[in-house]
């Protein structure tokens, strides 16, 4: 998540520095550039992660799935389905939030480059700091009321968002951009934990992956260009908060199929 608001935020303030010529030349690529080192620290933190207890029992029990794809795809089809409806809102909202406005800013609320920018990190300040006091609030009160909360919060306040960034004040509409990326947090500081908590040790890393990705391919990158579409199509501005909506409204109805899983062990086999 951190990669995904710098990478945001790098890209506004190119927008905003470089002439529209420039950004199509070479600045498209300076975020690719920046993005190397910040991989090389991400691959250094994970080869220094240890597995979990939980798999280094099933690796001394020699119990490690041989084909963990196969498996998860045969035993945990269910929870595979679960992570894709429990993701959506989770990307559908982050890429309007954090990818989408800060252009939608610019070309439909004809607010300057520099407003823009100053949006969008604003924005993703917010989620940075709210993020991890968010995830342990979950470890408290569960990850399903967090997760009903974030829903809830795209579904009834989705609409009104978008209201208050068309309103023609800046202030406001950066006050909504914020308000989008507070509930954002919301829902992400506990979705990957309790996405991942779905699936046995046996399949957990396969499974979940499944999912995730299914969900990113089909609604995370697409959904700069469907809002976009249902923009120009509909000519109304608030047309993206349609989506919004009904996002949120398809992963609150998957929270409700869920268990609670925060404070309980993890599943060990198929069975649990």
């Amino acid at each position: 998540m951190l990669g995904f608001l710098i990478g945001s935020v790098t890209v506004t303030l190119l927008q905003a520095l470089l002439p529209a010529g420039a950004m199509e030349s070479y600045g498209w690529r300076i975020p690719f550039l920046l993005a190397g080192p910040l991989g090389l620290v991400g691959l250094y933190i994970r080869l220094r992660l240890a597995d979990t207890p939980q798999f280094a029992e099933l690796s001394k029990a020699q119990q490690v799935a041989s084909s963990p794809l196969k498996e998860a795809v045969s035993t945990a089809w269910r929870s595979i389905l679960q992570v894709i409806g429990l993701m959506i809102i989770f990307n559908i909202g982050y890429y309007v939030v954090f990818t989408f406005l800060p252009t939608y800013f610019i070309k439909t609320l004809h607010f300057s480059k520099t407003n823009a920018f100053v949006s969008i990190t604003l924005a993703s300040l917010v989620a940075l700091v709210l993020i991890l006091p968010l995830a342990a609030l979950s470890d408290r009160v569960g990850r399903r009321p967090m997760l009903i909360a974030g829903s809830l919060a795209f579904a009834i306040f989705g609409y009104p968002m978008f209201l208050l960034l068309n309103s023609g004040s800046l202030v406001a509409a950066i006050a909504a951009h914020c308000g989008l990326a507070v509930i954002e947090a919301v829902y992400v500081s506990s979705a990957v934990a309790a996405g991942v908590e779905l699936f046995a040790t046996r399949v957990r890393y396969s499974g979940f992956s499944i999912g995730v990705n299914i969900c990113v391919a089909a609604f995370g990158g697409t959904t700069p260009y469907v809002v976009t579409w249902l923009t120009a199509s509909t000519g109304n501005n608030v047309a993206p908060a349609y989506y919004v909506v009904v996002a949120a409204i398809v992963s609150l109805l998957t929270i409700l199929t869920i268990r609670e899983t925060a404070g309980r062990p993890l599943r060990q086999g198929v069975a649990d």
